[in-house]
């Protein structure tokens, strides 16, 4: 579509249609494409409708010299000065459509402004295979600049950290669709002077670091709160929990973690070639740290926005705070969502297995890391007696091996599929004690508090 002859195509005016697909719509209330001497004219006019609707309008125009200009507004709902009301993007550039090589190319010294940051942007386009090259440069950010940029929506929680400095953003990708594998990603931030002031920043994400009480986001807006001290009977220091649910969940949610400093490209590159040769969205690449900044101040929405402010988060997280690795492994080990009304290594090793959470088995251990990823599904992976699955011993055998192929786990002691085994001694048990039919019925369901959600 993108090689297609732009400037002979003829000329179109549509209105009201919606395009639908992966749970979100764009309903254009109008659309033209129209050609005059002066070049080649785009105006469209509609919503994108999600979780939030975002009305938009956008004007292109490009002239016979190749000149793209562009503009694009987004009005969010709900800011407030000094931050616009509207995200507003503009390019400005070289686009040209070279048929002979069947490539469409942003040549460089293209600029694309959001308010009043800027960036170099390139790519090329490439009808063989089809392949994709981006790069894009913005330096000399400030967070004044971000503020009067970007709706306060849109920065949710980021508006009320105080930063000094400034910073450049580097990112590139290169993607060749008949060879996924092949997809190599970068990103980079280089800090200038950049200072995370902990005295007046809301949230203060030093307050982690002793002693606090968490307030865990939970999906569909609830909250809880645990105390991570002490006073909490079921609160485990880092090293009183089982080597083996420690190194389990690391392998299982971000095994890049001890290597990392808040988010893992690789892990990204890695995400985009296996969604790709699978044709649908199968693999994330979220950090153990950009978990724990979901849980702890961001929420569950599943907006572009929400992601964003994730990954600033827990880059601020790794670079500004002095927190260590062991510091947020130990948080997120005691917050994270186990089962029903269940947070924590030692809830979930007392409700399940009846014991402390340094007394984890490997079986036990490999059991738990595989639920935490939709932990309100847990009973999915066990029969009608409770015992494992066959899909699930897979799945634990492959955490095992993936431990060993880290020196965390003597490849010797790597148990096979059909041998792992675990025994349900806590509260959970109860739920195996009726038959299946009486489990699975809507007052069962309700009675047990969302178990099988």
């Amino acid at each position: 579509m993108l090689l297609a002859p732009a400037r002979h195509l003829p000329a179109l005016h549509f209105e009201r249609v919606t395009l639908e697909g992966a749970g979100q719509s764009v309903t254009l209330q109008a659309f033209d494409l129209s050609h005059a001497p002066g070049g080649t004219i785009l105006a469209a006019l509609g919503t994108l409708r999600g979780e939030n609707d975002v009305p938009f309008d956008v004007l292109a125009k490009w002239d016979p010299a190749d000149r793209l200009t562009a503009r694009a507004e987004f009005r969010i709902a709900g800011s407030e000065p000094p931050s616009p009301d509207a995200v507003v993007l503009q390019f400005d550039g070289v686009v040209r459509q070279d048929r002979r090589a069947r490539e469409l190319r942003i040549e460089d010294g293209a600029r694309v402004r959001i308010g009043d940051m800027g960036a170099a942007l390139s790519a090329r386009i490439a009808e063989r295979g089809p392949r994709f090259e981006l790069s894009i440069a913005a330096d000399s950010l400030t967070a004044r600049r971000v503020i009067h940029s970007l709706p306060a929506p849109v920065l949710g929680p980021l508006r009320g950290l105080e930063v000094t400095g400034s910073w450049d953003w580097h990112a590139s990708v290169k993607l060749d669709l008949s060879q996924p594998d092949s997809v190599r990603f970068a990103a980079d931030v280089i800090p200038h002077g950049l200072t995370l002031d902990p005295a007046i920043s809301r949230p203060s994400l030093h307050a982690i670091l002793p002693p606090f009480t968490a307030t865990i986001h939970l999906p569909k807006h609830r909250l809880v709160t645990r105390e991570l001290s002490p006073v909490n009977p079921h609160f485990r220091a880092l090293d009183e929990i089982s080597p083996y649910l420690r190194d389990a969940l690391v392998t299982n949610e971000d095994g890049g973690f001890w290597k990392h400093r808040g988010f893992n490209t690789e892990a990204i590159g890695l995400a985009i070639a296996a969604n790709l040769k699978a044709g649908s969205y199968r693999r994330g690449a979220g950090t153990i740290t950009m978990q724990l900044a979901r849980n702890l101040w961001l929420g569950h929405q599943r907006t572009l926005s929400r992601k964003a402010q994730e990954v600033v988060m827990a880059w601020l997280l790794e670079h500004q705070t002095g927190i260590s690795k062991e510091r947020l492994l130990e948080i997120y080990l005691n917050v994270i969502e186990w089962g029903p009304e269940l947070h924590g290594a030692d809830e979930a090793a007392r409700w399940y297995f009846d014991k402390d959470a340094g007394a984890l088995d490997l079986d036990e251990a490999l059991f738990l890391a595989i639920i935490v990823p939709s932990p309100s599904k847990w009973r999915w992976r066990l029969d009608s007696s409770g015992q494992l699955r066959p899909f699930a011993q897979a799945q634990m055998r492959f955490i095992a091996n993936k431990m060993a192929s880290k020196g965390w786990l003597d490849p010797a002691s790597v148990p096979a599929a059909e041998s792992l085994h675990i025994e349900l001694r806590g509260p959970a048990r109860a739920l195996f004690a009726a038959p299946d039919s009486a489990l699975t019925s809507p007052a069962a369901t309700d009675s047990l508090g969302g178990a099988f959600e």
